[in-house]
């Protein structure tokens, strides 16, 4: 729609600038929820560079291996696509992958189940409510585009600068990402909570994933491995999201009987 922004002359994406005020949103909301549930916010703030390297590099090596078909780089080039992707062009799955691994690698250094329960809950909360601004921002951008839609719930572009002049409308993906994390948002906070006491992370990841893997269905990519069932195309990004959500699913529902089955002694 509006792909950049011109500040003293020099182009900001709007992609990027969602970046990073999804980071900064991302540690205001985890400061908050930390405070309330008693954990220590510094030690989280110390592995933030961490968790976005992993996802980063995740995200990018996904894409890389799925439009190359290369484990390993071969050349110097083939290192920067990794590095900086051609487009900042990731894969939702291997950014999805690089959030649950990243996620795992700050949750394992704790000692206590407790703590790590309410640390995965404080990190989807703040990786929610991220999404939901960062979403507003992509539908803006040029990275994240729709099919073409003649329909009613469709964007059109702003600007000619803009690769969605190509088409005279498609559908606002970005703003289809945002529902989606405001809605697992909102129930983790209004269903999740009640039902367990801590480990409400769990539940929340399965629901925004596998939304997610429905807003995939709008978005115009390149895809692989595809399978069609009918007029719905999945492919290798809606696997991963199911399969993960499918995880996170199991571990909400362990929780949720373990819980149960306390209150029922």
């Amino acid at each position: 729609m509006y792909p950049f922004i011109t500040v003293w002359g020099q182009h900001i994406e709007m992609t990027g600038l969602g970046v990073i005020v999804g980071i900064m949103i991302f540690s205001s909301i985890c400061y908050i929820y930390a405070k309330k549930m008693n954990l220590i916010f510094s030690h989280l703030f110390y592995s933030l560079p961490t968790l976005i390297l992993c996802i980063y590099f995740l995200g990018s090596y996904s894409a890389f291996l799925l439009t190359t078909g290369h484990i390993i780089p071969y050349s110097i080039i083939e290192l920067g696509q990794i590095i900086i992707p051609p487009n900042f062009g990731f894969h939702a799955g291997g950014l999805a992958i690089g959030v649950t691994i990243s996620t795992l690698i700050f949750l394992y250094q704790l000692p206590s189940k407790t703590i790590r329960k309410k640390r995965l809950d404080v990190l989807f909360l703040g990786y929610s409510m991220a999404l939901i601004i960062v979403g507003l921002f992509f539908v803006l951008g040029d990275h994240m585009i729709g099919l073409p839609t003649s329909g009613t719930i469709s964007v059109y572009a702003l600007t000619p600068f803009s690769e969605v002049s190509k088409f005279t409308s498609v559908y606002p993906v970005g703003i289809f990402l945002s529902i989606a994390a405001f809605l697992s948002y909102l129930i983790s906070i209004l269903i999740f909570k009640h039902q367990v006491k801590e480990g409400r992370g769990f539940g929340g990841f399965a629901l925004f994933f596998f939304l997610l893997s429905l807003v995939l269905l709008f978005q115009s990519y390149s895809k692989h491995g595809v399978i069609s069932i009918g007029e719905v195309r999945i492919d290798i990004n809606q696997y991963i999201l199911l399969f993960l959500s499918i995880c996170y699913g199991i571990g909400y529902l362990y929780l949720y009987k373990k819980t149960k089955a306390t209150h029922l002694t």
